[in-house]
């Protein structure tokens, strides 16, 4: 069943940019807010909660299930990819060549 939330695969770069401007628009807006307080220590990974509304999450499940990984694993990724920094350029050849090998893969699939 097509996921009806999702951008057209070939908008699916667009859509991503689109996205990640969005989010880091919002983050620069609460930058000023305090930490929350919690001690880290270096090299532990720490769960991390989110709310995300039913739609992003069926978008979620359906591009990770494209390419092979799990929502968390994709959503980790996304969320790395948002908060490196890198200019819009990286950001698209990187999604330009997960989309490409997501269609390669699909040309394995009978």
């Amino acid at each position: 069943m097509p996921c009806l939330a999702c951008p057209p695969m070939n908008d699916v770069s667009a859509w991503i940019i689109n996205e990640v401007n969005r989010q880091l628009a919002e983050m620069e807006a609460t930058a000023d807010l305090p930490p929350t307080g919690r001690k880290r220590i270096a090299g532990q990974s720490i769960v991390y909660s989110i709310r995300l509304d039913p739609d992003e999450v069926t978008a979620l499940e359906h591009r990770a299930a494209l390419v092979g990984i799990k929502p968390t694993v994709l959503a980790r990724n996304l969320i790395r990819i948002g908060l490196s920094g890198r200019a819009n350029a990286e950001l698209s050849d990187a999604v330009d060549r997960v989309v490409a090998a997501a269609q390669e893969l699909r040309g394995y699939v009978p």
